[in-house]
């Protein structure tokens, strides 16, 4: 088990494990680092090792950093579960999904993207980062096409990227064929991601969906930003 798996798994013990005693009542609310040692006695699982305790104490700051935990009033050793804590913490350890802050911010590096979904993301608004994301590949599209506010949705992807009448070409599409291919990736992610969202809600839980789902966005971007204005249209 890699080290990013390994305290992932101690964030959501850790969690777990604070509910557990909150919900019990019993005194003022331990250290974090005395619940890091007591996991084994709470949740009835093995002890941390010395290695996993140094992870467990890593954990505890990035939970709080990512909003599930809030400091008591004057201590810096003791933690409340936030509202989003609370949330997450009622769900079984294997049902628990935490969104990874580290892995976010490396995949999703283009700066527009990221200052358009992370912060949605790490809120664990799934559905708005995601939407988000293809709201803005369209706008993208738009702009470098040169096309208006009236032109969106997928017709607006087909005048940009249509074959041999597109005002848009990206220099690796040797053929027609390559050509359309990229016009029905960039369609049919659209179509995917962006216009459900756009007319109803979808209930999306899973951090790792989402992340995949912003790869791909990224990914498109990119090739909208190698894209070029055809022959055709560069002096219209």
């Amino acid at each position: 088990m890699n080290n990013l798996i390994r305290k992932d798994l101690i964030k959501k013990k850790f969690l777990k494990a604070l509910r557990i005693k909150l919900s019990q009542g019993k005194g003022p609310i331990l250290p974090h680092q005395a619940i890091l040692k007591m996991l084994h006695e709470i949740l009835d699982v093995e002890p941390l090792s010395d290695e996993e305790y140094q992870y467990g104490l890593e954990a505890v700051e990035e939970l709080e950093r990512d909003g599930y935990l809030e400091k008591l009033a004057g201590s810096n050793i003791r933690y409340n579960l936030t509202a989003k804590g609370v949330k997450i913490s009622s769900k079984s350890i294997e049902e628990m999904k935490l969104p990874k802050a580290d892995v976010a911010k490396l995949i999703i590096s283009r700066g527009d993207l990221f200052l358009r979904s992370y912060e949605d993301y790490m809120r664990g608004d799934y559905e708005t980062s995601i939407f988000k994301a293809y709201k803005l590949l369209e706008e993208k599209v738009r702009e470098k096409s040169n096309l208006q506010p009236s032109d969106f949705g997928t017709p607006l992807i087909d005048k940009a990227f249509m074959p041999n009448v597109g005002i848009l070409r990206h220099p690796g599409a040797k053929t027609p064929g390559e050509q359309d291919g990229i016009r029905y990736l960039i369609r049919g992610a659209y179509s995917v991601f962006k216009n459900p969202r756009s007319h109803r809600t979808v209930d999306l839980e899973d951090p790792n969906t989402t992340i995949e789902a912003l790869v791909l966005a990224k990914l498109l971007l990119d090739i909208v930003d190698q894209c070029e204005i055809s022959q055709k249209h560069e002096n219209t």
